[in-house]
């Protein structure tokens, strides 16, 4: 398991655990401050300053109900999909999920519940990589794991930021990107699961030379209406080889370069 350099994430600086940081505090006074106003309860245990919270960004806020749940775990979780995509800073469609998704690494099969869900999808620990003081999914799974789950624009924009030579993210996270092939492989590795098909298309599709989330969108959009797919910013050529050659070109890079949430 790759680890980064940086264990607290500032995104969770605004968080208050009765038993960690205020141990002396009472649970009658942790509610009478958040009914003031003073505090937002983020979950069971887990209170933000209220002024924080609602100054944050929507990213901050996602990465502090995250947060909440992992510091609230008997063990250290793993996050998967949705979750993992957010501390990757990978882009999505649509609002934030109201769960925060967690791997099932150990497969003792836990109830989905109190703003938890459980992904039985096998996970490689030895993939296992710590990003600002959360462990993920590797890329390479997150990205199978959302073209499985999601719909084909918001697979698109995920594959697109993830295939190039460095992940192309607005979050502060610096990383390699991930070759096609290397997708493709994991997808095949999983065997039969839910959404294979859809995440063939969209694996097949995705272009890392895509710039941004917008580029993107409206290369999806013009697909799914049809249109024939014209590479926007470079010269067409094989897609995989392309890949390969972006990987081979920043072979300094490691997975465990990992830096800042925001």
């Amino acid at each position: 398991m790759a680890k980064s350099n940086q264990a607290n994430p500032a995104s969770l600086s605004m968080l208050l655990a009765r038993t960690a940081a205020a141990p002396h505090t009472s649970a009658r006074t942790l509610r009478r401050d958040a009914a003031a106003g003073h505090l937002h309860r983020v979950r069971a245990g887990v209170y933000a300053s209220g002024a924080q919270w609602n100054a944050a960004s929507h990213r901050r806020l996602e990465l502090a109900r995250i947060g909440a749940v992992v510091h609230t775990r008997r063990r250290w979780p793993v996050l998967s999909h949705e979750s993992a995509a957010a501390v990757w800073g990978l882009a999505r469609l649509g609002p934030a999920p109201l769960v925060v998704e967690l791997a099932d690494v150990r497969g003792t099969a836990p109830r989905s519940e109190h703003g938890v869900r459980w992904r039985r999808t096998p996970v490689d620990l030895d993939e296992v990589v710590e990003v600002n003081g959360f462990l993920v999914t590797g890329l390479v799974q997150t990205l199978v794991d959302l073209a499985c789950s999601r719909p084909f624009l918001s697979s698109v924009i995920a594959l697109d930021a993830g295939l190039g030579s460095i992940l192309r993210t607005d979050a502060a996270v610096t990383a390699c990107g991930v070759g096609r092939a290397d997708v493709f492989g994991r997808l095949d590795a999983d065997g039969r699961r839910r959404g294979t098909r859809g995440a063939q298309v969209a694996i097949e599709f995705a272009d890392g030379r895509a710039e941004s989330v917008g580029e993107s969108l409206s290369r999806g959009q013009m697909h799914v209406l049809g249109h024939r797919d014209r590479a926007e910013q470079t010269p067409p050529g094989p897609a995989r080889g392309r890949a390969s050659a972006a990987r081979r070109a920043f072979r300094g890079c490691t997975p465990a370069t990992l830096t800042g949430a925001q």
